[in-house]
């Protein structure tokens, strides 16, 4: 039931497989990003179907070994404590139930990049808030086991996030996700962290944080040479400045849907990717494919 950071992301109690295969599908294109840092780097959209990479799971920490050192790689982004409850079916309206058992583990896809990334090799820094409640002490040790470093993970008062899960037999779930000190990040706290790491190589995000915080992380990283990667999820409408500031684009089937109103087919791809161009009207941001040897 458990990923490398506690409940898997799926937050469905699949097994820890499934949840390296989501997370490693979010990561895999910084080794095609890493080794190519002396071209041109154009954006690039590819949804990341998780089947789709499988064929490729053998070549994920050949591909992130630098042969001298570790990239340097920072997460703009969120982390939560899963709170999960397992029951024989989800109760209707105004019903209690009991359930069959309680599991709680560390998650939020902030997070679980952050591990994913220092499992591959990478040397990671995470950029985040939390609350300064029990939680919050115990995401730090977490962090700590993995060697990430939590010198731009700030605190504010109350609580952190966390996300109520409740898990039915046949694996579909009810999550409320409730942001708490998560949306205490400042737009300024996370350019600042993104300055100060210097020689940072790729930033990643998500959209479980203001999507004007992530932006501001983005800038900064252009500004140095860096790669961006944005993971649109949950799934949302993209603002037009955090889109011009990611050099990767990696919505999965249902996000791809949601940003493009159709299911990701080639034609399609290739269409928002001509769409999203002409709308953003900056030659270094124009998305494209993802090439099929990548």
């Amino acid at each position: 039931d458990s990923s490398t950071t506690g409940i898997t992301d799926w937050r469905t109690g699949r097994d820890q497989y499934r949840a390296v295969r989501f997370c490693a599908s979010m990561l895999l294109p910084i080794s095609w990003s890493w080794a190519s840092r002396g071209s041109r780097g154009e954006p690039k959209v590819h949804p990341h179907g998780v089947d789709s990479f499988q064929a490729q799971l053998e070549t994920w920490s050949v591909a992130m070994m630098p042969s001298t050192q570790a990239p340097r790689i920072a997460v703009v982004g969120s982390t939560m404590i899963d709170l999960v409850a397992y029951t024989n079916r989800v109760p209707g309206p105004g019903e209690t139930l009991v359930g069959e058992r309680f599991a709680m583990g560390f998650g939020g896809k902030g997070a679980n990049q952050a591990v994913m990334a220092r499992l591959l090799g990478a040397d990671v820094a995470m950029v985040n808030c939390l609350g300064d409640d029990a939680y919050g002490e115990m995401t730090l040790e977490n962090f700590a086991t993995y060697g990430i470093d939590t010198t731009h993970v700030y605190r504010a008062p109350g609580a952190r996030a966390v996300a109520p899960i409740c898990v039915a037999p046949d694996r579909t779930n009810r999550i409320i996700i409730l942001p708490g000190a998560t949306h205490a990040l400042t737009a300024g706290q996370a350019a600042e962290a993104i300055r100060s790491l210097g020689d940072v190589a790729v930033v990643i995000g998500q959209l479980e944080i203001p999507q004007s915080v992530t932006t501001a992380g983005f800038s900064v990283a252009r500004g140095v040479g860096a790669i961006t990667i944005m993971n649109p999820a949950p799934a949302a409408p993209l603002d037009a400045e955090l889109l011009s500031v990611s050099t990767w684009l990696i919505p999965n089937e249902v996000e791809f849907v949601m940003l493009a109103g159709v299911p990701p087919t080639d034609d399609a791809l290739a269409a928002f990717a001509d769409r999203k161009s002409t709308r953003l009207n900056s030659s270094h941001t124009d998305i494209s494919r993802m090439p099929s040897s990548a």
